[in-house]
C-alpha cells in the first residue's frame, strides 16, 4: 500500500515538473531613455509598448515601434504632459522600439533602438 501511495506521488510530481516546463517563454523586456525626457518600454509577453514623459518641459513624446507581424513602423504620442504615460493597443508581439521627443522646428531626436533579435 505504501508503495503504491508513493509512485503515485512520483507521478504526481513528475507530472507537475513537466507541465511547469512547457510553459510559455516570456519576450525579452525592451526599453530605451532618451536623454532623461523620454522612457519607452514594452515588458511581459510585449503586446503593448508605452511611452512615459519623464521631464516637465513642454514638449511631447513618441515611440516608435516594430511588431513582429509586419516590418512597419508604428508610433504612439504621449502629448499629456510630465510624468504621464501612454500605451499602444494590444497587438503582435514588440520586438524593437525607440523613445523620441518632439523639437519645434528641428529633427525630432531620439534615443537608441532596443531589439529582442
Amino acid at each position: 500500500m505504501q508503495r503504491k501511495t508513493a509512485i503515485r506521488g512520483a507521478a504526481v510530481l513528475l507530472a507537475g515538473g513537466v507541465l511547469l516546463g512547457t510553459a510559455p517563454a516570456m519576450a525579452a523586456d525592451l526599453s530605451s531613455n532618451h536623454r532623461g525626457v523620454a522612457y519607452a518600454y514594452s515588458t511581459g509577453t510585449n503586446t503593448r509598448s508605452a511611452i512615459k514623459d519623464t521631464r516637465a518641459d513642454d514638449r511631447s513624446v513618441y515611440v516608435q515601434y516594430y511588431r513582429t507581424s509586419n516590418n512597419e513602423v508604428r508610433t504612439v504620442h504621449n502629448k499629456s504632459g510630465n510624468g504621464t504615460t501612454v500605451t499602444s493597443p494590444s497587438g503582435a508581439t514588440v520586438w524593437k522600439l525607440r523613445a523620441c521627443e518632439v523639437i519645434e522646428w528641428a529633427p525630432d531626436q531620439c534615443g537608441s533602438w532596443d531589439s529582442s533579435r
